[in-house]
Formats: C-alpha cells, sequence, structure tokens
C-alpha cells in the first residue's frame, strides 16, 4: 500500500488546505475542477497542503482531501486498498477506479460549477469498489464493463437502487468527455440504456414518509420526558460521571480488577487497587451516595456505561427537536456550535434564529440562519450541559454543540476523528412505537398511489424507524395543508433551490387525514368549528367591510353589490350562516384573498398563475404591493451568483407581471359595467 504524503492525522483542518492550485506549474500537475483529463496519471497530485506540498498522488492508495470538507459529517479519507482483489488485470483496475473517481469529482458540473462534495463522491467510491469486485470475480479488465453492454448489463443488474443511481450519473459525466480524454471504450448501447433504467427509477422514487400523527406526538412526549431527566438531575449524573472518570473503579464490583481485558484495570493505579479491595463503591451504593435511586429505577441503570448511555439518548432527542423546531438538515445541525442561538427582535415580537452552515444550495460551506421558536430553547440547554460534561476530555477548536459521549473516560467506545456524535441512531435504545392500521391509513391519505402495505419498512406491528429528514416533510406537508406557512416561505425554510423540491416534499398536502397534532377528536372538532368562525369573520373584515378596491371576479362581484347598505347587511347573515357550516371562507394569499371553502390544490402548491381567472379571487393592489417587497427583500438576502437567487428574481419578476395584468384586467371590468 502506498501511503500519502502526508500524514492523516495532520489533516484535521481544512482551512489549511488548498481547492485549487495555488501556482501556475501546478496546473499541469494537480487534479482540479476543470482539468484535461487527458493528463492523468501516477504522478498527479490529488491534494496538497497550503505549503503546496503534495498530500495524496493518484498512485496513493489512501487519499486525503481536507480542502473539500465543507461540515462536521465530511470525511475526507478514500482507501483504495480493498480494490486490489485477486485477478489478472487487478493494478490495472485499481488504476482505472482511481481515474474515474477524478473524473466524476472535477468533471465539469453545470448545476454548481464546482467539484462534488465529498458526500457524493463516497457512493461513487463504493460503486468502483463493486466494480473491481465485479471484474475480479470475471476475471477480466475493467473497460469491458464499458465496452459490451451485455457485461454492462451484467453488471448493472446486480446493484442495488441507490447505486444504480450513482451508476446513471457516472454514466452520464463519462458521456460528456470528450473520447481522447477518456480514454475509455464506451459502448453507444450504454448511455441509452441507463436513460431507461434512471426513467424506471424515477417512477419508483420514493420519498421520505410523513411521521403519522399518534407516532410523532409519542415521540415528541418521549424526547423531552428524556431531556426533562436530564435537565432535573444533570448535576447528581455530572458529580457521578466524573468520579468514575477519576477512579476507573467506581461504581464497578470488588473483582472487576481481575480482568485483564478491561478497560478499567488498563487505568488503575496501586493506591486506586488498594482503596478499592478494602472498600468497593459498587454501583448501587454509588447511586445512592449522589442520590440517582429514583432515577436509576426509572431508566433501568445497571451500569456505569447505562449513565453516560442515558446522556447519549438525551443527546439524541434534542438532536431530533432542533430538526422539528427549525426544519435543519442532519449535517447542518452537526455544524452547530453552543453559541448557535441568536435573538432577534420581529416585526411582532422576538423571535430567535439558529445559526449556523448549510452547503445544499452553494456546495460549499456558507453561514446560514433559521428562524425558530423559544421552544427550542430547552433542547438546546440540554446539548450544553452535555458538553459542558464531556468538554475536559476533547479537544474543541470549533466548539460543536452535538459531541459524542463516546469522548468520555467510562465509555467503552472509541470518539470519532471529529468528536462528534456518529450516524449509528440511539433512536434504536429508546421504547418503540409500534404501527398500527391507523398509522398506514394516514399513510394512504397522505401519498395514495404509493402501496405502503407491501412495504416491509411499514408493516402493521413492527417499530416505526425514525429518521431526521422526515421532520422536514412532516412540517412541509402539514404547513402547507393547513395554511400556516405560505410555499415560497416553506421553500425558504426549506432551503430548496426551486418549487419543484418544494412541491415534491408536499405531495399529499390536501390529505384530510393528516392531522399532525390533532390527536384528539373532541379538540379537533372544535378547532374546526373555530376556523370556520373565523373565517368567516375574516370574509367580512376583508371583503365585505373594506374601503379599499377590490380586483378579481368576486372582488370586483363584490364592489358592485355592496353599495347597497341592504345587501351588506343581508349579506353579513349569510356569510355567518355559510361559515358555521363551512361553506364560506376567506383565505388570505399573496394576491388578496381566496373565497374558496374547498381545498385548492393550485393555492396550497403556491402556483397564484391561475387566481385571476378563478370566480373565488378576492384581489387587493396593497397586499400584492406587500408581496412585492417581501420578495425584493428576500432578494437582496441571497447571492447574486446563486441558483437561488436566479429563481427568486425569476418569480419577483412573474408576480409583477400577474399583479399589472390582475389590475388592468378589473379596471377593464368596472369600466365596462
Amino acid at each position: 500500500m502506498k501511503k500519502p504524503h502526508r500524514p492523516i492525522s495532520d489533516a484535521s483542518n481544512h482551512h489549511d488546505f488548498c481547492i485549487l492550485p495555488a501556482q501556475i506549474e501546478q496546473l499541469r500537475t494537480d487534479a482540479y475542477y476543470g482539468m484535461s483529463f487527458a493528463r492523468l496519471n501516477s504522478k498527479t497530485v490529488i491534494s496538497r497542503t497550503k505549503d503546496g506540498i503534495p498530500l495524496s498522488l493518484l498512485s496513493d492508495d489512501e487519499w486525503s482531501l481536507p480542502a473539500f470538507v465543507f461540515n462536521a459529517n465530511d470525511n475526507p479519507i478514500f482507501d483504495f486498498l480493498p480494490f486490489y482483489q485477486e485477478c489478472d488485470n487487478r493494478i490495472h483496475n485499481v488504476e482505472i477506479c482511481k481515474k474515474l473517481f477524478i473524473i466524476k469529482m472535477f468533471a465539469p458540473n453545470s448545476k454548481t460549477g464546482r467539484p462534488l462534495r465529498l458526500s457524493s463522491m463516497h457512493p461513487t467510491h463504493n460503486l468502483l469498489l463493486k466494480m473491481a469486485a465485479f471484474c475480479a470475480k470475471k476475471n477480466f479488465a475493467l473497460e469491458e464493463i464499458f465496452s459490451s453492454i451485455v457485461n454492462f448489463k451484467e453488471f448493472q443488474i446486480m446493484l442495488p437502487k441507490l447505486l444504480n443511481r450513482e451508476l446513471t450519473a457516472l454514466i452520464r459525466t463519462l458521456n460528456g468527455i470528450r473520447s481522447d480524454e477518456l480514454k475509455l471504450p464506451l459502448s453507444g448501447s450504454v448511455f441509452p440504456y441507463m436513460q431507461k433504467v434512471a426513467r424506471s427509477l424515477r417512477s419508483e422514487g420514493k420519498q421520505f414518509p410523513i411521521i403519522p400523527s399518534r407516532i410523532l406526538l409519542f415521540k415528541y412526549e418521549q424526547y423531552h420526558y428524556y431531556i426533562n431527566d436530564w435537565l432535573e438531575h444533570h448535576l447528581k449524573i455530572l458529580t457521578f460521571l466524573n468520579h468514575a472518570a477519576a477512579n476507573p473503579f467506581y461504581g464497578r464490583g470488588k473483582y472487576n480488577h481481575a480482568k485483564p481485558s478491561n478497560k478499567a484495570s488498563k487505568l488503575l493505579n496501586t493506591d486506586q487497587l488498594t482503596t478499592h479491595l478494602k472498600n468497593p463503591i459498587t454501583f448501587h451504593r454509588a447511586i445512592e451516595e449522589n442520590n440517582l435511586i429514583a432515577l436509576c429505577k426509572k431508566h433501568k441503570w445497571r451500569t456505569v456505561q447505562n449513565v453516560l448511555g442515558f446522556v447519549s439518548k438525551v443527546s439524541h432527542c434534542a438532536k431530533n427537536l432542533i430538526h422539528l423546531f427549525t426544519l435543519m438538515r442532519d449535517h447542518e445541525v452537526k455544524s452547530l456550535t453552543t453559541d448557535c442561538l441568536e435573538p432577534v427582535r420581529g416585526w411582532n415580537n422576538d423571535a430567535l434564529y439558529v445559526a449556523g452552515i448549510t452547503t445544499k444550495l452553494y456546495s460549499a460551506a456558507k453561514p446560514h440562519k433559521w428562524i425558530t421558536t423559544d421552544a427550542i430553547l430547552k433542547p438546546v440547554e440540554a446539548l450544553i450541559k452535555i458538553n459542558e460534561l464531556l468538554s475536559p476530555y476533547f479537544k474543541k477548536p470549533n466548539n460543536y454543540l452535538l459531541v459524542s459521549t463516546a469522548v468520555h473516560p467510562v465509555s467503552i467506545s472509541a470518539p470519532s476523528k471529529n468528536y462528534l456524535t456518529s450516524r449509528a441512531s440511539a433512536e434504536d435504545y429508546l421504547d418503540p412505537i409500534l404501527i398500527t392500521e391507523s398509522d398506514i391509513q394516514e399513510l394512504e391519505a397522505v401519498d395514495p398511489i404509493r402501496n405502503w402495505r407491501s412495504d416491509s419498512r411499514y408493516k402493521i406491528g413492527i417499530p416505526w424507524r425514525i429518521t431526521s429528514h422526515q421532520f422536514r416533510r412532516s412540517i412541509a406537508v402539514f404547513s402547507a395543508q393547513t395554511g400556516l406557512i405560505t410555499l415560497p416561505s416553506l421553500k425558504r425554510l426549506l432551503g430548496h433551490l426551486t418549487k419543484v423540491m418544494s412541491l415534491y416534499y408536499t405531495k399529499g398536502c390536501s390529505a384530510q387525514n393528516y392531522y399532525f397534532n390533532l390527536i384528539n377528536p373532541e379538540l379537533a372538532e372544535e378547532l374546526r368549528q373555530a376556523k370556520f368562525e373565523a373565517d368567516g369573520a375574516m370574509f367580512i373584515r376583508e371583503a365585505l367591510q373594506t374601503s379599499e378596491r377590490l380586483l378579481g371576479i368576486k372582488g370586483t362581484e363584490i364592489m358592485h353589490q355592496r353599495s347597497s347598505s341592504v345587501w351588506v347587511n343581508g349579506t353579513m347573515e349569510d356569510t355567518v350562516k355559510l361559515a358555521s357550516k363551512g361553506l364560506a371562507a376567506y383565505t388570505e394569499i399573496p394576491l388578496g384573498g381566496c373565497g374558496s371553502p374547498a381545498p385548492c390544490d393550485k393555492r396550497a402548491h403556491g402556483n397564484f398563475f391561475t387566481c385571476p381567472g378563478c370566480r373565488h379571487l378576492i384581489g387587493k393592489e396593497s397586499v400584492m404591493n406587500d408581496t412585492l417587497a417581501i420578495m425584493k427583500l428576500d432578494l437582496d438576502e441571497l447571492d447574486p451568483n446563486s441558483m437561488e437567487y436566479k429563481a427568486e428574481k425569476q418569480n419577483l419578476e412573474d408576480f409583477a407581471e400577474l399583479r399589472s395584468r390582475l389590475i388592468a384586467k378589473s379596471c377593464e371590468a368596472l369600466t365596462s359595467k
């Protein structure tokens, strides 16, 4: 195995490394975005330090790419040693795999104009490993996969769906590279074949499910159950674990020292052993001394590790509540620091921002803020107190909020290199909640096309598996369904480039069965009735009693008739009666208001361009002006070079044109009367 040219342990801070060659002559020797792949050879420099020292060469079997680490989840290490599998072409095949890796990462990318992220390259690395194994089994050169459609199909069919998506992306990249640069025989049948495969994969694509309301309520209460216990007893737990860290036999049995493999035995000193043999502080005695008896029984602790495991569960619960309250992605939450909360004075009341970084829109680390409520204070406080417990046992140059309990001396697990929580979920150690028939019915109401009952992950009677991304989609569906947040705002909150992805997330938003927190049927009925009354009051105030000129078909009709006080009084009485039965409504929209009591898929999805022709539109110029002002304010906060800026600018221009058209049309209607 050829080692990197610099110890990887030194590559801890990505700010010490360069993404682009720092000197002109390095353009002929280094790998970088937009390079000519024709010059790839064993001496090509894959990464350097900021001082220009080569860190990894193409010929190395372990690469470190720290310059591309943009968040706490990014792993810069790529190991090619497993690619050497027994066959006649083993060395040659590894060389081709390395070149394909470089081509995939640094080929021109029309979406971002940047190299692919490390998180995208690890699946590619896995795909190439499968290729090497396939070639070893067939005992042929790797090029034979691409030169023969028969060989290619045989390889493609054996791949799981996720790797088939990676293969589609790789073929699409290779198809765009000139043959003199690619130097790989690519059959003309391969690309059209993978296009068909890609279409079938898209049709089979499945979103993250919403979390059924019953299960979401259970998890919400469960997370608070652990956090509340931690916040109430954290000082006693802190004292207990500090004693256990200082004395490897604190809270252990008298004869634990007799096990050479025991971690505590390796930390033992003579004085501690003597004291332990004379007067051992057993687990139950230690629990008693720290007044933790009730908590010990409640959470069924049996060992010191169980107490630390409880802290891990609290950390996991707090993390998931942050996802729920902010809609942040996994890497965004893991990159938060202990000072992430920023209070802000809003136009209506005080609010909170969670300040962190995101990489989703830019393929690079960018500062970002997520607006939230004071509900986030409790989970953040819990994590800060966990950080205080663990801080003596790790270096914290970035002051991360989410630190793995594996850094504590009591832990029997080794911490990760960055000391952060791993992907291994503590969710498996929490009490499960089993899927019921009502949960399946709720899923079917949201997405009736998907065959939930045939999916092994959603069988009645098995535990529901929570993932952080489920919180994003659940809140997106709830928000779009209830109208608590408009789609443009939802899009900003979810952090997507265009409305297309937001529509994908809110698929099923008109489902009437998904009530999120309306678990109690009696409460649900009270809230529905209150909504009817509010709708009637809104219609009277915003449509019948307003002095503003109304636009649109319904608005113009009201303008012609409201000059008569008899009509107005009669209409008010009729409106109250209709509203009490759910037959009249006024929903605020960016154009003014909508008088339709029925769900509107176009309105729910943020498509207001059909509103001018709808008989329910009650347009208001003042509301449209406010909408434009907000859109301009949002636009000014974006990077003019980003894809999101271009999308939002087009949205603003389209809305301005729609406003002008609606005003002109209403003026014509009034003139003709």
